[in-house]
Order: C-alpha cells, then sequence, then structure tokens
C-alpha cells in the first residue's frame, strides 16, 4: 500500500508540476507586449489557465484525506462565490493553488518557479531588444526618468517579476555566495537603471541589509506585534483618511496609493464577498493607478482585497501570510521569514502579492515538507 501510494504520489507531483509550468509561462506571456501581435493571446491564455485550474482543482481533491473533503469544498465555495460577485478568477484560482501545492515539495516548487520565470521573462526581454515584439518607453512625471518595459506591459510588470525572482534566487541559492551576488547585482541594476522601479530596489536593499543585521529571536518576538500593525495601518488610512499635511506627506510616501484608497472606498465601500469594480486582468495589463468618473485603478494589495474581493478575501489573505510566517520560524528558516515579511510590505504599494501565480510563497503553506528540504534552509 505503501509504495502504491508513493507512485500515485510522485505522479502527482509530476503532473501538478506540468500544469504549474504551464500556468507561470503564459501568466508571464499574459504580461508581455506579445498581445500587441497576437490580438486573440490574452483570451487564449484565459481558457488555457482555466483548463489547468480545473485539472489542478481535482487532482487536489482526489489526492486529500476524506475529513479535509468537506472543508476544502467550503474553502471552494467562498472562491466560487468571490467570483460570482466580483467577476474575477483571482481568489478562486488562489484557493486551488494553495490546495494542489499540497502534492509538491516546496524546495522543488521554487526550483521550477524560478527556472521557468526565468527563461520565459528572459524570452521577452531578448524578443524587445531584437525588435520582434514593442518595448514600450514611460516617463516618470515628476523626474523625466525614461523607464524601459523591455517587452512588458508595463515596467512594474517586470518590476515585479524581478522581485520574486529575487526572492527565489535568495530561497535556492543561499548557499552559493558567488552565483547569489551575481544574480543580485543583475536585478538590482535593471531595477533601477532600466526600469526605475523603486519599490523593488527598495525592497532588495532593505532585505539585504536585514538579512545581514538581524537574527531570528527578533523577527519571532515582535512578529504578532509587527503584522498587527501593519493591518491596523491599512485599514485605518483607509477608512479615516483626511486631508491633513501629515496624511499628505505620507501619502506622498506611497505614490498617492492612500488617497486612492480613501477615493475607492469613499466611492464603493467594501463587502463581505466582493463586488465588481471593472478592475480585472489588472497585473496583465498595468499597475499604474488613477481615479476618474468611470474607471479605478487600484494599486494595493491590501485594499485591492478589501475593496474588490471582500472582507472575508482579505482576513484569508492575511491570515495566510501569517500563518506561513509562523511555519517558517517553525522550520528555523530566516530568509524564509524575510521574504514573507517583506511581501507584507510590498502589499502597501504593489498588487502582484494576492497573485498566488506570480507570488508563488504562500503555496508554503501546505506544500509538503522533508528532511531534504531542511538542507536548504539556513539561519543567522
Amino acid at each position: 500500500m505503501t509504495n502504491g501510494y508513493s507512485i500515485i504520489s510522485d505522479l502527482s507531483e509530476k503532473i501538478f508540476m506540468v500544469f504549474y509550468v504551464i500556468i507561470v509561462f503564459s501568466l508571464i506571456l499574459s504580461m508581455s507586449t506579445y498581445s500587441v501581435i497576437f490580438p486573440n493571446l490574452q483570451f487564449n491564455i484565459n481558457n488555457i489557465q482555466r483548463v489547468c485550474f480545473s485539472c489542478l482543482l481535482l487532482m487536489s481533491l482526489f489526492n486529500l484525506k476524506k475529513k479535509y473533503i468537506f472543508l476544502a469544498l467550503l474553502i471552494i465555495f467562498f472562491g466560487v462565490a468571490s467570483f460570482y460577485f466580483t467577476k474575477s478568477a483571482l481568489f478562486l484560482y488562489n484557493i486551488i493553488l494553495v490546495l494542489s501545492s499540497s502534492l509538491c515539495y516546496f524546495n522543488r516548487l521554487v526550483k521550477i518557479f524560478f527556472y521557468t520565470a526565468t527563461f520565459t521573462t528572459s524570452a521577452v526581454i531578448v524578443s524587445s531588444l531584437i525588435g520582434i515584439i514593442p518595448n514600450l518607453i514611460m516617463i516618470r512625471e515628476e523626474s523625466s526618468v525614461l523607464r524601459y518595459a523591455l517587452g512588458f506591459n508595463h515596467v512594474n510588470n517586470l518590476g515585479s517579476i524581478l522581485t520574486i525572482l529575487f526572492f527565489c534566487s535568495w530561497y535556492l541559492f543561499r548557499k552559493k555566495n558567488f552565483t547569489l551576488l551575481i544574480i543580485n547585482c543583475l536585478f538590482i541594476f535593471l531595477s533601477q537603471a532600466i526600469l526605475n522601479s523603486r519599490t523593488s530596489l527598495i525592497i532588495m536593499f532593505i532585505f539585504i541589509l536585514i538579512y545581514a543585521f538581524i537574527n531570528k529571536y527578533v523577527l519571532s518576538d515582535y512578529l504578532l506585534f509587527f503584522y498587527a500593525v501593519v493591518l491596523s495601518f491599512i485599514v485605518g488610512a483607509t477608512i479615516y483618511f483626511s486631508i491633513h499635511i501629515a496624511n499628505d506627506k505620507l501619502d506622498l510616501l506611497f505614490s498617492g496609493r492612500l488617497g486612492y484608497l480613501y477615493k475607492t472606498h469613499a466611492l464603493h465601500g467594501f463587502t463581505y464577498l466582493g463586488q465588481y469594480l471593472g478592475l480585472e486582468n489588472q497585473i496583465a495589463k498595468e499597475s499604474v493607478f488613477y481615479v476618474s468618473k468611470n474607471h479605478i485603478i487600484l494599486d494595493n494589495a491590501f485594499g485591492r482585497m478589501m475593496m474588490e474581493y471582500g472582507f472575508i478575501s482579505l482576513i484569508t489573505f492575511s491570515f495566510t501570510l501569517y500563518f506561513c510566517i509562523k511555519e517558517a520560524i517553525k522550520y528555523d528558516d530566516t530568509i524564509l521569514v524575510l521574504i514573507f515579511l517583506s511581501i507584507v510590505c510590498i502589499s502597501f504599494s504593489e498588487l502582484y502579492p494576492i497573485d498566488f501565480r506570480l507570488n508563488l510563497f504562500p503555496l508554503f503553506l501546505l506544500s509538503r515538507k522533508a528532511n531534504n528540504i531542511k538542507l536548504l534552509r539556513g539561519h543567522l
């Protein structure tokens, strides 16, 4: 029985990997300007991803123990309800990915994501440099700095991919100092010199500095306090934001994101199960933010969860990150703890942390753990 179960388990992991590669590859492709050459690309990618997620859902339910089936179906019900109210399958996709990640070892998951995303991103960049697809150039208004998207629909799309790859490189190559140094220098150069992506650059530097000077006991002791402050701040700033010089300065620090949270809340409020705001395909198209009479773009993970996907989704997203951090502390993995804390900080000013197709680290929660994974873990 054990051997038979092991064979089925290994086969399920391999099938999961195939679908996961397709999902990551198609997601990054949808964020590129290949859609200019192939107008139906986004439509076809959406259909491909629907098939992949349907198969992953069936696989995860088949492999679950009977006592967990009802709980899984209940969680999926909330995902379907979110899809009904928001017209976006993102929350449902996240649920399916977390459930199906139990089929795979987390270190293998990170590795397959890193190489798939690196290959696809490199292919898009090369395609733009040799003229196959458009290389969009954008200007930062306050400084007139040119920002090159290198084949992506928006510079922030490439910046988000580079940030996740930066985290993956620290997780995978923590024992290979020279390899890690080269990768970090490349990502920092692209983030600053080409993309002029301030968030990515700041997070990379802060991550390196904290890893160099802090230990896991400090992170562990103040984890709950830090997380409570972050959530209290974002909810409080959204609901009680008012016109005041201190708030103006704070809003300027976040490039107007707090102000737009307030305006969105004033226009639409929030519900428990979500509402349709016309913000679909945001990650695939662009990450700018503005408010007009008939169109709103909200570039903030916590705010987006609360306003569009509902309060239940926000609580689910928040507790998923929280328990991931607790699990990482349990495994004495300082790097993984720092990655999750960085994701919490990024969520103030970026949208992609709520998309688990790109931000794979929340999949750590239910992914398989084994002794061999501890060989890759290190702490200060």
